[in-house]
């Protein structure tokens, strides 16, 4: 390992609980030293405005608090939090995203329901090497995740808008259990799950493994009465609403059943969204995994770390062959960018230092759709798309820039980044159009030729050419000028362009184009 600090840490923000997993890495593997989880229940604090209620706000932020105590000495390039579905959906996630990042001392990254699906199977699938065909179900508070897929490649994901805090709110008002309300809910679990379940049932498996608490609960129910149960039946599940239905109210869950008070609430949306999946992709039984979303978070983010691959580049890659884009005018453009960048030393956190080299890799996708306006284009597809690997911020940075590489600055989508993103955006945005400008006629360009780029304290930035280069090129030179005006008009920095004199003249050395 590079690093001298051998901790790496992984925060699942879910909509039902919050988990923190520590690990040590030593020269005999990967040891695990703490784990904390809290029951902070967002989705149950959910309002019926979509809001995150004030108790629930202030028991996520509390937990949070306690967990920063815990990885405060740890890189921040070590660490990795990532929200789930409720701060995804909720009208005040902006306002606790803001305020949880301050009391944890570390980004929060809110990923899709794709993203989440793809580091679920990863944590489970590793940890429990499981190497072949394998069904995944994970019912969190707010979403229910679907993957299925072959060793750790994930091949279909669903992520669908059924959970259990969401399930109680929905059919078991104040908590209440009947007959009735398992069938409406049963039902609601079908319709959503229908358009997916030809896929899944011709998909091959050797095993379904369930993850989340409300498995591990539902496992340790059947273990109260079969000491020896190691999976989770169609037959348990069925047998289970039976009892639930006796019960006949949350509140009285957690003494009948033995499990903790804090899951009782959405504990049987849980149930009849197991027992629905069960029934109509046809499962018998399925083993319980006691590793989930935070264990392939962690994974990914030691991979990224330690130079073993990064899934965002899978990504790239299969965009630039699926929307048919250049990929030697895109190297080029990124090259020269990165370029630019660098020579500037204004540096953006490791996680979001390569989106200007993948913003460079994409920025003709709009050609896809058309030429006019492309740049609009591209940037709608990139905020849009499934993109294993980026979080929602990721895409969102690269979107602007990709939207900023021409034409209008995109000043007013920018400066509605979070703050500690705004700086590093701003200087990427300038490379990768002056990038894409420079190399507007589509033409290798002499690495003696590439300029070099400052800036002093006062945002005046002097892109400095060899001298003759802008007298040869007088296309490049008005369109630099044109430039330069916009970025004045804007307020937002001073552009110089001049030419080195000829005794000073020096070639300037790009990078390498290997990552």
């Amino acid at each position: 390992m590079t690093s001298i600090n051998p901790y790496y840490a992984a925060l699942d923000l879910g909509s039902n609980s919050f988990h923190l997993i520590i690990v040590k890495v030593t020269d005999s593997g990967i040891q695990e030293v703490d784990k904390v989880k809290h029951m902070v229940r967002l989705g149950e604090g959910l309002t019926k405005d979509g809001v995150i209620s004030h108790d629930a706000f202030d028991r996520g932020l509390e937990a949070l608090t306690q967990m920063g105590q815990l990885i405060s000495n740890i890189p921040r390039e070590q660490v990795r939090a990532v929200g789930t579905n409720t701060l995804r959906v909720a009208e005040n996630g902006a306002e606790f995203l803001a305020k949880g990042e301050a009391v944890l001392g570390h980004n929060i990254e809110i990923i899709s329901g794709q993203e989440e699906a793809r580091l679920i199977y990863l944590g489970i699938t590793e940890h429990n090497h499981f190497k072949d065909h394998n069904l995944v179900i994970d019912i969190g508070g707010g979403s229910t995740e679907m993957i299925a897929g072959q060793n750790s490649q994930p091949e279909l994901l669903r992520s669908m808008k059924i959970g259990c805090a969401n399930m109680a709110r929905r059919f078991f008002h104040k908590g209440r259990i009947n007959k009735g309300a398992i069938k409406k809910a049963m039902n609601h679990v079908g319709q959503t799950v229908e358009p997916h379940i030809l896929a899944y049932q011709n998909y091959p498996r050797q095993r379904v493994i369930l993850s989340s608490g409300t498995a591990k609960s539902v496992l340790r129910v059947i273990q109260n009465e079969r000491p020896e149960a190691n999976h989770v039946t169609a037959k348990d599940l069925n047998r289970l609403l039976d009892t639930l239905q006796m019960i006949g109210h949350a509140d009285k869950i957690s003494a009948a059943l033995g499990i903790d008070p804090a899951r009782a609430y959405g504990f049987t949306g849980g149930v009849c969204i197991l027992a629905a999946l069960f029934k109509h992709l046809d499962i018998e039984a399925a083993v319980v995994s006691q590793e989930a979303l935070r264990e392939g978070v962690l994974l990914e983010l030691m991979g990224r770390t330690d130079g073993y691959g990064d899934e965002r580049e899978r990504t790239v890659t299969a965009l630039q062959q699926r929307f048919n884009i250049d990929t030697t005018h895109a190297a080029r453009v990124t090259i020269l960018a990165r370029h630019l960048s660098r020579s500037l030393g204004v540096n953006a956190p490791p996680r979001f230092d390569p989106l200007l080299e993948y913003a460079g890799e994409l920025h003709e996708i709009g050609l896809a759709v058309s030429l006019g306006k492309h740049q609009n284009h591209g940037a709608y597809l990139i905020r849009h798309l499934d993109m294993p690997g980026f979080s929602h911020l990721m895409q969102q940075i690269m979107a602007l820039l990709v939207k900023g590489q021409r034409k209008k600055l995109p000043g007013k989508y920018l400066d509605k980044l979070p703050k500690a993103q705004r700086k590093f955006t701003w200087q990427f945005c300038l490379c990768l159009r002056l990038a894409v400008l420079i190399y507007r006629s589509r033409i290798d360009l002499d690495p003696a030729n590439y300029p070099t780029f400052s800036v002093d304290e006062h945002k005046n930035y002097t892109l400095t050419f060899p001298a003759g280069y802008l007298d040869a090129h007088p296309l490049t030179m008005a369109d630099l000028q044109e430039e330069s005006e916009l970025w004045a008009e804007s307020g937002k920095l001073t552009l110089n362009i001049i030419e080195a004199p000829q005794s000073e003249a020096t070639a300037s050395t790009p990078e390498s184009t290997e990552k």
